[in-house]
C-alpha cells in the first residue's frame, strides 16, 4: 500500500512546459475533444493541452477554457462523453487513471501529461499524451491513438450500464456463479444482475498479499493482522477484505461470511478488493455467487 499519488503526479508533470523537439515544417494538429465535468456539465472544443494544473480548450467561439484538473472526470477525443460504458472505467481509482486507445487497447495507471512538442522556433508540433502504466513503463501516444481519459469515475447520468452477456442471476436463481477476483484490480465486473432486496449468497476462499511485504496477507475476511487502508472504499473495513457494488452505487462488505446478504440496489454486480493501492499486490480471491429467487409482481 502506498500514498496517494494521483494529486502529485499531475501537479508535478503538467507543470513542465513544453518539451523541445520535433522536425521543422510541422503543422498543428489539431484535437476534438469534449470534456466532462464532476458537476456533470461537458465543454466541447479544440483540445490544447494540459497545464498549470488546467485542461485548455479552444471553443468554436475562439475563445480559451481553462478548467481546473481538479474539476475533470473524463476527456473523450471526438466523441460526446455521453452513455460510458462502466466496465472501461471499472478500475479507474484516485491513484489511477484510465486510457482507452482506439484501437481497443486499455490501461491503467497515471496520466503524465498532454502537450505539444514544439520547435525552438515555436511552431507548433504534434499534440502527445503520456501515460505511466500501473507496471512503472511510460508510453507516448500521439492524439489520433486515443479514445477517451478517465480521471475519476463520470457522473451518474453519463453512464451507460449494458451487460456484456444477457442478464440471468434472476431468471435462474438458485443457479451458483464462480468469480476470480484478482488483488490488482479494485473492481472486477461479474455478469450478475441483481435486483434490490434480492437475497445473494457469496462463498470466498484464497488469499492475497496487499503489498511487497511478505507478511502483508489477506484473506476474504481482510487482512490477517487485521490493519486498515485509510484510501480504500471501505476504511472502517479491514483492508483487502471482500467487498461488493451495484452498478456505480456505493460499496458493502462481503468479507467471508456465508449468510445472505440482501442487495441494496438493481444492477450489475461488481466484486472488488478493500485496498488504496494495487500495483504492489499479488493473488487472487476465488467466490461462488448464488442469487436466491426473487418474488415476482404483477409488473414483472
Amino acid at each position: 500500500m502506498r500514498t496517494r499519488l494521483f494529486g502529485i503526479a499531475l501537479l508535478g508533470l503538467v507543470l513542465a512546459g513544453p518539451m523541445l523537439a520535433g522536425a521543422a515544417g510541422q503543422v498543428p494538429n489539431p484535437a476534438a475533444a469534449t470534456v466532462l465535468l464532476k458537476s456533470g456539465e461537458r465543454i466541447s472544443g479544440e483540445f490544447l493541452d494540459i497545464r498549470q494544473n488546467a485542461v485548455r480548450l479552444r471553443t468554436d467561439d475562439g475563445r480559451e477554457r481553462r478548467i481546473p484538473v481538479s474539476a475533470v472526470t473524463v476527456i473523450d477525443f471526438g466523441g460526446p462523453a455521453e452513455n460510458l460504458p462502466s466496465v472501461e472505467f471499472a478500475d479507474a481509482t484516485p491513484e489511477h487513471q484510465v486510457i482507452l486507445l482506439t484501437r481497443g487497447q486499455r490501461d491503467i495507471g497515471q496520466l503524465v501529461s498532454i502537450e505539444r512538442e514544439e520547435e525552438v522556433v515555436r511552431r507548433e508540433g504534434t499534440l502527445y499524451v503520456t501515460f505511466r502504466s500501473a507496471d512503472g513503463r511510460v508510453d507516448r501516444y500521439p492524439i489520433h491513438v486515443v479514445k477517451r481519459l478517465y480521471l475519476t469515475d463520470p457522473p451518474q447520468a453519463a453512464i451507460a450500464y449494458v451487460p456484456e452477456e444477457p442478464a440471468r442471476a434472476d431468471l435462474e436463481p438458485g443457479i451458483s456463479h464462480h468469480v476470480t477476483v484478482p488483488a490488482q484490480t479494485r473492481w472486477t465486473a461479474t455478469n450478475i444482475r441483481v435486483r434490490e432486496g434480492q437475497l445473494v449468497t457469496f462463498a470466498a476462499e484464497g488469499q492475497i498479499r496487499l503489498s511487497f511485504d511478505a507478511e502483508d496477507i489477506a484473506t476474504p475476511a481482510g487482512s490477517k493482522v487485521r490493519r486498515l487502508a485509510e484510501r480504500a472504499p471501505m476504511p472502517q473495513k479491514l483492508a483487502g477484505s471482500l467487498m461488493g457494488r451495484i452498478d456505480n452505487s456505493e460499496p458493502f462488505g462481503i468479507g467471508d461470511q456465508t449468510e445472505p446478504l440482501r442487495m441494496p440496489a438493481s444492477g450489475r454486480l461488481y466484486l472488488g478488493i478493500n485496498d488504496d493501492h494495487f500495483d504492489d499486490n499479488q493473488g487472487a480471491f476465488h467466490v461462488t455467487v448464488t442469487p436466491q429467487p426473487v418474488r415476482r409482481t404483477t409488473q414483472d
